[in-house]
């Protein structure tokens, strides 16, 4: 039995307490929030037996095996560090840190300790992106040129604008962009980006370019201050593939092939809308 423990009790971890009380093998055994009355909650809405105010004893208990850590940005990093160091597995919310030092020393830390360490993006484990990857796998759009994708809405939400706090559109909804081009594309080449900042210093909107050897591009843009798209598409030689608004949650794709690669990949589409319009 893999035991669960749970820092931080915002809405995100709700969600994935519910999911894991429903997984054979996994049980929740501890959560902890920065005050008790919150944990107290959370433990009684969630059936969690063990209740902390504070983080760190909660990791150092040898209660849990596993923490799933959704707390603010800037916490990521030393929270993720002080659960290695205490030989926990640890599941972190996006983004999985500040910076690149940071994420260079949290996987030597890993590889040190043994233990099982990643970035909780979900959207990797989303049918919808599966089967994207699939029909890429399988030729369905040909060789892919360029990707373009958005993400962004009006947020005033104190946290996304405090920069103490890890605040900023890239690392609150870019990071989705960013993580589903490297999955469906690999690692690129060259990396380019511009920002716009708001008056606490964050960036309220940012652009991001990936270029690869192949000759594909990714123009990649997210925002806090403007209702943008929240779609994701991949432009082949023989067609194109979008994951429909949200693309974070889309549960229908939209595909449009060449008349010529059509009908040799048609049992590969088999069960997808193509439209070349609209998704339904």
């Amino acid at each position: 039995m893999l035991k669960w423990g749970i820092i931080g009790t915002g809405d995100v971890a709700y969600d994935v307490a519910y999911a894991i009380r429903f997984l054979p093998g996994n049980e929740l055994t501890a959560v902890a929030s920065r005050t008790k009355k919150n944990a107290e909650t959370f433990a009684a809405v969630n059936q969690i037996p063990h209740v902390y105010d504070d983080f760190k004893a909660l990791i150092a208990s040898g209660e849990t095996d596993i923490i799933y850590i959704a707390t603010p940005n800037a916490s990521h990093y030393p929270l993720m560090k002080y659960c290695l160091e205490n030989k926990q597995h640890v599941l972190c919310e996006k983004p999985f840190t500040l910076n690149a030092k940071q994420a260079k020393e949290i996987q030597e830390l890993t590889k040190q300790s043994g233990k099982f360490c990643m970035e909780a993006m979900w959207t990797r484990f989303i049918p919808s992106v599966l089967k994207v990857r699939e029909l890429l796998n399988n030729n369905v759009i040909g060789e892919i040129k360029m990707i373009q994708g958005s993400f962004g809405g009006k947020l005033n939400k104190q946290r996304c604008f405090d920069l103490n706090q890890g605040g900023g559109s890239l690392l609150d909804l870019g990071v989705y962009l960013i993580s589903l081009s490297f999955f469906l594309l690999g690692k690129p080449d060259e990396v380019s980006a511009s920002a716009s900042f708001s008056e606490s210093g964050v960036d309220e909107q940012a652009g991001i370019s990936l270029k690869y050897k192949s000759g594909a591009l990714a123009s990649l843009t997210c925002s806090f201050k403007a209702d943008l798209e929240n779609e994701f598409t991949l432009f082949g030689t023989r067609g194109m593939i979008k994951i429909g608004a949200p693309f974070y949650r889309s549960s229908i794709l939209r595909i449009v092939q060449t008349p010529e690669s059509t009908a040799e990949n048609q049992n590969a589409t088999a069960g997808v809308r193509r439209n070349p319009y609209a998704l339904p």
